[in-house]
């Protein structure tokens, strides 16, 4: 990934986080506003991260991981995955997603690896 890449994919995320309006993220990206919508339309429906256009799991990711946090707070969630495609994109750096922990492990493996994280977690 080419520098300006990182880039812009820093910009974006602070305007996902709202650090930044789209019109400031236009300015430091020198570009004017209609382009910079048209790049964060196209980024918020890849998720950022390499996910299909309007991909139903990470949509679904996202909102489960809006709502938990609006309930429980951020501090307190934890992602365990499988094995598939969002593993793929995912874990593609720099462009992890997740602004929470999160881990990989294969199929069959995920329950005990969220029952370890849990236990571990539970003793702090």
């Amino acid at each position: 990934m080419s520098a300006k890449e990182r880039r812009r994919a820093v910009i974006m995320a602070g305007l996902q986080a709202g650090e930044l309006h789209l019109v400031d993220a236009a300015a430091v990206l020198g570009l004017s506003y209609r382009p910079t919508q048209r790049v964060w339309r196209r980024y918020r429906a890849a998720g950022g991260a390499g996910s299909c256009m309007g991909c139903g799991e990470g949509t679904a990711l996202r909102m489960m991981l809006a709502a938990t946090g609006f309930v429980y707070g951020k501090e307190n969630i934890g992602i365990v995955n499988s094995t598939g495609c969002s593993t793929v994109y995912s874990s593609t750096y720099p462009y992890n997603p997740y602004l929470v922990p999160w881990t990989n492990s294969l199929f069959e493996n995920a329950p005990a690896d969220a029952m370890g994280i849990r236990a571990r977690w539970t003793m702090n």
